[in-house]
């Protein structure tokens, strides 16, 4: 007859394998755990997805869609709602729906309590609005301001005042907010989403990427004690072209020229000069002869970088990627 043996009189080998199993069952549960969650930042003025869209959003499990509802901008020292979002499709099941605001910085350089107050209660009913359309309730709202050290007292007050409201708050952080805390002061917010992109000089001819730049990124990100508040991280699959004179800067290209134009002789990787003045026909610009552009873009290479330099950094993190932004041609270059 079979015998079943004592658990006290159990070999050391079984201990042995039962450690390993376990180990390795932790390391896997460890390393489940600290795979991000994907959102998306959608930034066009009508919301209406393509079939790519749709599809990779439910193959990547996006649970969140931060949605840029309007722009408040400065119109002559009062607040003035711009590209407020029109709906041309239907909602995507199981997707949450952030209202996201840009406001001028400007807004808040003089203005009163009272104002403010007022500016509060119009972002708010704005995006109750807008979400009213598609039958959802605002209870969630994310605040994009550059504000400055001026402007702080203003602004934080802004986001206090709508975290009155009984909403959950939370803005964007730019890097060097991050990192000079003490000039910017620590919004009142619930969480913040650091931007970890455009954080390169433009007006430099000869910079490697003004998008996404490693050594900037590590630059800001090291050696700094953990942000009062849990973040989020943004990260950039947005490409642009940029565009000098005599070396000085230009603007942003988000057409191309046609680059296999006879006009255009390639001087680095990244940059390309004009040889003749011309109108090109697909930006419908006029070039000068000497012009040159520099065309960025973020690879997929950059991306695991740079979310392996705030894995390194970043120790209070809330485990959730939002990429800028949400289209097909961008997510086709930077994360298919």
């Amino acid at each position: 007859m079979q015998s079943f043996a004592h658990p006290h009189f159990r070999s050391p080998l079984y201990y042995t394998v039962l450690l390993l199993l376990s180990l390795l069952l932790f390391a896997c549960n460890s390393a489940k755990s600290k795979r991000e969650a994907i959102s998306f930042y959608y930034w066009k003025s009508t919301y209406r997805l393509t079939a790519f869209e749709v599809g990779y959003l439910k193959k990547q499990g996006v649970s969140k869609i931060y949605l840029h509802c309007f722009d408040v901008i400065n119109n002559q020292g009062a607040p003035l709602p711009e590209a407020v979002l029109l709906w041309a499709d239907s909602l995507q099941p199981g997707i949450e729906y952030i209202p996201t605001v840009f406001i001028e910085n400007s807004l808040f350089a003089d203005i009163d309590s009272a104002a403010i107050r007022t500016m509060s209660d119009r972002v708010q009913g704005l995006c109750s609005q807008i979400l009213a359309h598609k039958h959802l309730k605002l209870s969630e709202i994310q605040i994009d301001c550059d504000w400055t050290k001026t402007t702080r007292d203003a602004y934080f007050y802004f986001l206090t005042s709508l975290k009155q409201k009984k909403l959950t708050v939370s803005n964007t952080l730019r890097l060097y907010q991050y990192k000079y805390r003490q000039q910017a002061g620590i919004a009142p917010v619930d969480f913040a989403t650091l931007m970890c992109y455009n954080m390169g000089n433009m007006q430099n001819e000869q910079a490697e990427n003004s998008i996404l730049n490693l050594q900037d990124l590590r630059a800001y990100l090291s050696a700094q004690p953990t942000y009062p508040k849990a973040l989020n991280m943004a990260l950039p699959i947005f490409k642009w072209t940029l565009l000098y004179h005599k070396h000085q800067f230009k603007g942003i290209l988000y057409q191309n020229p046609d680059l296999n134009h006879g006009n255009w002789k390639q001087i680095s990787g990244t940059q390309y000069l004009c040889t003749q003045a011309y109108t090109d026909s697909l930006c419908q610009l006029e070039f000068n002869k000497e012009d040159v552009i520099r065309v960025e873009e973020i690879s997929k290479q950059h991306l695991a970088e740079a979310q392996s330099l705030i894995h390194h950094y970043v120790n209070n993190s809330k485990n959730e990627i939002i990429y800028f932004d949400l289209d097909s041609s961008k997510i086709h270059h930077a994360l298919y």
